[in-house]
């Protein structure tokens, strides 16, 4: 099913886009370049240590966490997910969120983020916004009957004139075998490929590190994900050599002693002095 396309997005000025690049914030390399490499890189470095989504411990290296994300992205593409296409996660924190999330990145996928405790009201609107191709939950995850939740979804999807999204269940990966793998997805972005990609930026600012404890390789940063045809960063109000401008909050001092008061005239007072000693 032929989802809506991406709506453009406005580049930036090729000044500002030669000083980041210069910098070294931008990068030619996709999102899935990046797992690729780094998954290849640091193989048999500890990755990520968790519980999966029907509670038993994990524990992956780098090479297993490739091995993962090669799956999510081949169940991802068997389930009619394509290149371009948004799809709603809404997982609680499960080693799967990193199988999903890096799995739709390989894949060319958009991934729209969503809690946990998301229900009815949010989890549609989602999907109408972005015209959502599928939902990936944990079935039964916090004691909630997704499947219930799903179908209120997809009626109400239905009635805005919108294709309803596909339900994915990642509490079945770990006893279902994977089908066959889609496709390495690491061109995705090169110049001339008109597939969408992420570019993996090295913005030090970045929050979108994957849920979970999750390693880093080497001390560098999870990077940053900006749509490939977005490509720069806008530029910051002290980019031109001023520092970045910091702000305290304003603190009330306690004073170091009470002030003073006369004796404590209650009647349930023993002590009949300060106030600010409890009778006893």
């Amino acid at each position: 099913m032929t989802r809506s396309p991406l709506a453009a997005v406005r580049s930036w000025p090729e000044d500002v886009r030669v000083r980041y690049r210069a910098a070294g914030y931008w990068t030619g390399e996709t999102f899935a370049a990046f797992i690729e490499d780094r998954t290849a890189r640091f193989a048999g470095n500890l990755a990520a240590v968790g519980q999966d989504a029907t509670g038993n411990p994990q524990r992956w290296t780098y090479a297993e966490l490739g091995e993962r994300v090669r799956a999510a992205a081949a169940r991802f593409a068997a389930g009619g997910i394509t290149p371009g296409d948004r799809v709603v996660v809404a997982l609680p924190n499960v080693t799967e969120y990193l199988e999903a999330v890096l799995g739709l990145f390989r894949l060319g996928a958009l991934p729209v983020f969503a809690l946990p405790t998301h229900r009815e009201l949010e989890l549609t609107q989602f999907c109408v916004l972005a015209d959502a191709a599928a939902l990936v939950v944990a079935v039964g995850a916090d004691r909630v009957d997704h499947v219930a939740l799903y179908q209120k979804i997809s009626a109400q999807v239905a009635d805005r004139g919108i294709a309803p999204p596909a339900l994915i269940d990642v509490t079945t990966w770990a006893s279902e075998p994977a089908p066959g793998e889609s496709g390495s997805g690491t061109d995705r972005g090169a110049a001339g490929d008109p597939r969408p990609a992420h570019r993996a930026g090295r913005d030090r600012g970045c929050a979108g590190r994957p849920r979970g404890r999750a390693g880093r390789g080497r001390r560098g940063p999870w990077p940053s994900v900006i749509p490939a045809n977005a490509r720069d960063l806008p530029t910051p109000p002290w980019s031109s050599g001023s520092s970045p401008p910091r702000t305290s909050p304003t603190r009330s001092r306690r004073p170091s002693a009470p002030p003073p008061r006369g004796p404590c005239r209650r009647p349930s007072c023993r002590r009949g002095g300060s106030p600010w000693t409890r009778s006893r």
